[in-house]
């Protein structure tokens, strides 16, 4: 038995702002021929949050963030990050299964710069509701 780990890079441009991780969880991967390996939801799912959850504030000291994000049910979600002007600085967009999730910020812009330290804004929208985070980049 191996543990997988299910992985979803957002790119925008020539930058990578973002990271989708989900632990898929212990399963037989000498069963799989190629590199794509589909789990019925039940087996990736430990509690299922009844709303959308984000954490209330992010700090960015290191070159990669991780925050967990809670979906009450499989979903197409968008992740905008904001500067503090409101202006738009990078946009993902992916399909994501319910439950908890693993979202990597690097703290860089659509293409690829990276963010000079501040205040961003963070927003996760899911299945029609929407959660602004704020997060502080302070390297």
């Amino acid at each position: 038995m191996s543990i997988a780990t299910l992985l979803v890079v957002g790119i925008t441009g020539s930058g990578n702002a973002f990271t989708l991780e989900r632990m898929a969880g212990a399963i037989d991967l000498s069963r799989f021929a190629s590199g794509v390996v589909s789990l019925p939801s039940s087996q990736l799912i430990a509690s299922v949050p009844q709303q959308l959850v984000v954490p209330a504030s992010v700090n960015l000291v290191g070159p990669i963030t991780e925050l967990r994000v809670g979906l009450p049910c499989e979903c197409d979600v968008t992740i905008e990050v904001a500067d503090d002007a409101g202006s738009p600085l990078f946009l993902a967009e992916c399909h994501m299964p319910q439950g908890w999730q693993k979202v990597a910020f690097s703290g860089r812009d659509s293409s690829g710069a990276m963010l000079p330290n501040g205040i961003y804004y963070y927003t996760v929208t899911a299945d029609g509701i929407s959660r602004t985070t704020r997060v502080v980049v302070s390297r």
